[in-house]
């Protein structure tokens, strides 16, 4: 009995000697002062920072002024970007982006006077414009202590485009005729307008208006809508704290 206390007390003993010595490694244990030094300063809320993101959205038949647009039916937006982004202090950066987007309307036929094929047969006019974009701009914060991320912001901007590719589709269906037309002189080439986007972590909404003309002067044709919108989503190639 007496040599199972002994063994039972010297058990005990070196537990607690395990115990006092974790515990005394763990108060040497020193927090970083400034966890910029740890990331490089890199990161959604860090001095530098670049990331990869997708829009998808939709052209709005909406105009501000007393300007007639070309009656569209829908349309689908697509984009691809390169972000940039510079920060100044915690409520203000600096942003850039370069990217491509696609863009197809899809006209209302029943208003066949409005159209670029002046027919009432044609069906399914479409025009698809794809775009090398840029986009610069400031970037305003809503929460100054977020850690390592981007929190609440807005976006405000100008962007350009560059057409450098762009087809009007349409078809004749008694006839089975399908006609793609690439070459059109009247279409502008560079574009511009104002850009904001509204986000919350890596989802965002964007609203980008066009203010220059899509066709030139040597043509009567309406503006196709100029305000386009949709949904933004960042991608980072890992967590950021």
């Amino acid at each position: 009995m007496k040599r199972n206390c002994n063994f039972f007390s010297f058990v005990v003993f070196i537990c607690c000697c395990n115990i006092y010595n974790a515990q005394e490694i763990l108060l040497y244990e020193n927090t970083p002062k400034n966890f910029e030094e740890i990331d490089n300063n890199f990161g959604p809320n860090r001095k530098k920072f670049n990331f990869s993101s997708f829009g998808f959205g939709a052209p709005l038949p909406i105009t501000i002024d007393s300007e007639k647009g070309m009656p569209t039916e829908f349309g689908i937006y697509f984009a691809s970007n390169k972000n940039y982004k510079i920060k100044i202090n915690n409520l203000l950066a600096l942003h850039s982006s370069i990217g491509y987007s696609s863009t197809r309307y899809y006209l209302n036929e029943n208003y066949s006077l409005d159209m670029p094929i002046q027919s009432p047969s044609a069906k399914k006019i479409s025009y698809l414009i794809r775009n090398l974009k840029a986009n610069a701009g400031f970037q305003i914060n809503f929460k100054r202590k977020r850690g390592n991320q981007f929190g609440k912001y807005i976006n405000i901007g100008m962007y350009g485009d560059w057409v450098f590719n762009h087809k009007l589709k349409y078809e004749y269906p008694n006839n089975d005729l399908k006609i793609i037309k690439t070459k059109l002189n009247y279409l502008e080439k560079l574009n511009y307008g104002l850009s904001t986007k509204l986000g919350i972590k890596k989802n965002a909404i964007f609203i980008n208006y066009r203010l220059s003309d899509l066709f030139n002067s040597e043509t009567d044709l309406l503006e196709l809508p100029r305000l386009i919108a949709g949904f933004e989503f960042d991608i980072f190639s890992k967590n950021y704290r």
